[in-house]
């Protein structure tokens, strides 16, 4: 197979008091703590056609200069990191919540992909990359006229 290939990321190991306080409590400490930090893996869609590959990944309430996207030899690497910082103030009382966001996701490319040529955008919640085929990889369509 000469597609794309999703890499699996190393699940996060959970510290004793992490585990003592979800299994107790059931739930995640960060919950229990009030803290909210949010490790996620936002959905991706593959698509190929015959010029290109295109990686749609959902990512609402993030903005593109959340996103790093990049390339090591075979590797593409996407990296989003988002924070929100929101206070509420009223005449007895101040309230301040924190919201932190992070993921990295990771593909290997076929060798049938230019990686001179991606490009990435980002559009109501969804970060879409395209990935086109080298020009050798492209199938070659042609009209062959029938003789009598």
């Amino acid at each position: 197979m000469n597609g794309l290939i999703k890499n699996q990321s190393t699940p996060r190991t959970k510290s004793l008091v992490d585990s003592f306080m979800e299994d107790f409590f059931n739930r995640d400490i960060s919950n229990f703590i009030g803290t909210d930090v949010s490790n996620f893996r936002p959905a991706v869609n593959i698509t190929e056609d015959n010029k290109q590959f295109v990686i749609a990944l959902a990512a609402p309430g993030f903005e593109k200069r959340d996103f790093e996207v990049k390339t090591e030899g075979k590797q593409l690497t996407i990296l989003g990191k988002h924070e929100v910082d929101t206070e509420k103030t009223d005449a007895k009382y101040t309230r301040r919540e924190f919201q932190k966001s992070a993921f990295t996701r990771h593909f290997t490319l076929p060798d049938s992909v230019n990686n001179n040529e991606l490009a990435a955008v980002y559009h109501n919640g969804v970060l879409e990359i395209s990935l086109p085929k080298k020009e050798d990889q492209k199938p070659s369509i042609r009209t062959i006229e029938i003789g009598g």
